[in-house]
């Protein structure tokens, strides 16, 4: 990447300078005639015309000469002030002249700092190494990679990528980095260090908004943005074809995980809802003009419903195989194509039901709606 950015920056000079060549190939001789001109006749002795384009050049000449004066004068006022505006509340003075921004600087993870900082993590042969003069080899240099850096590194005889692991949390002190921060993994090789550091107290931040808060919309078949990876890069949680259990203690953001999953399912404009809720919670309310079927409560009428709608699911199930079984493709499987066709009835059909262990345990229904999820997973 460094190379191709060399050589492009160097084309681009070299665009320049050719279109530099040809404009003073035509601007020179013209300027060379007007100068000589100029030199050898005085105004009255030239043509009418001839003397106003001096005239004019003359306006330009002097406006040129004031704006170069006041450029010379305004630079250095303009630098003294902004200077004193930076420094009033920082130790040097112009911090800016002689530190980069201090918001930035413990970011930087280059190739030097990466070097020093294996160096010192105690391992025989990779000191050894170091004090025989030896130079790492950058399989990829340290670049950026989502919130933080990447590099991946070859290791020097003796030394396995799984030796630089075992000593994360050295690793990470001395890159100025938590180890929930530094990610040192094996590469293809054994002796190929794959490192990702993060941006220093990004992973503290939390994943921010949803990339679909605002505005957009959603193919239920890509999956539905659900979480970060440590590097920034948005999960698509997949639900064509998937199931879903959530489970965890209270309060630790079950039925938030559900509710993320049909808010991405609901900004497909294809995809039918139904979702039951087994106990008295409005977390789903918000749904309801979205849903083609809604229960929320306790009773025992909920249940009943929830168990009629994984019945009809199965027999929607063996519905849509017979369906596809009469579409071409061996074997036929559902896509965006087919699930677009109408009169085919294969658009995707997303089942939730929140608390679901209240209707697995439910004395009269329980029994039946485990078997119909059992086969409908």
């Amino acid at each position: 990447m460094i190379r191709d950015d060399a050589r492009a920056r160097w084309a681009r000079l070299a665009a320049v300078v050719r279109r530099a060549a040809v404009t003073g190939a035509v601007v020179g001789p013209v300027a060379a005639v007007l100068i000589t001109v100029n030199a050898l006749l005085e105004r009255h002795e030239m043509w009418t015309w001839l003397a106003e384009v001096y005239g004019v050049l003359d306006v330009i000449g002097t406006v040129l000469r004031w704006l170069l004066t006041v450029l010379v004068v305004a630079f250095p006022v303009g630098v003294l002030v902004a200077s004193v505006f930076e420094g009033r509340d920082k130790t040097p003075g112009a911090g800016f002249l002689v530190r980069p921004d201090p918001d930035d600087a413990d970011s930087w993870i280059d190739e030097r700092m990466i070097t020093a900082a294996l160096a010192h993590l105690g391992i025989g042969p990779l000191g050894k190494f170091f004090k025989e003069g030896g130079q790492l080899t950058y399989t990829v240099p340290a670049r950026v990679d989502g919130d933080g850096t990447y590099a991946q590194i070859k290791l020097p005889m003796g030394v396995t990528a799984d030796m630089v692991a075992a000593q994360r949390g050295k690793l990470a002190a001395n890159l100025g980095r938590s180890s929930l921060e530094t990610w040192p993994t094996k590469g293809d090789e054994d002796g190929v260090l794959d490192l990702w550091v993060a941006d220093k107290g990004k992973l503290a931040g939390g994943a921010g908004e949803w990339p679909l808060l605002a505005d957009g919309s959603l193919d239920l078949f890509e999956g539905v943005p659900f979480g970060l990876t440590q590097r920034g890069v948005v999960i698509n949680a997949p639900l064509f074809e998937s199931n879903w259990l959530i489970g965890g203690r209270p309060g630790q953001g079950k039925s938030a995980a559900m509710r993320t999953l049909l808010l991405g399912a609901a900004l497909d404009i294809t995809a039918e809802l139904q979702v039951f809720v087994m106990g008295e919670s409005p977390d789903f309310e918000p749904f309801r003009p979205r849903l083609s079927r809604y229960a929320m409560g306790m009773d025992d009428t909920v249940a009943e419903q929830a168990l009629q709608a994984l019945r009809d699911a199965l027999a929607e199930m063996e519905r849509r195989g017979k369906v596809l079984g009469e579409q071409p493709g061996k074997p036929p499987k559902t896509s965006r194509k087919l699930a677009d066709k109408p009169g085919l009835g294969l658009h995707l059909l997303v089942l939730a039901i929140d608390e679901v262990h209240e209707l697995f345990q439910h004395k009269t229904y329980g029994a039946e709606a485990a078997d119909l999820a059992v086969r409908l997973i």
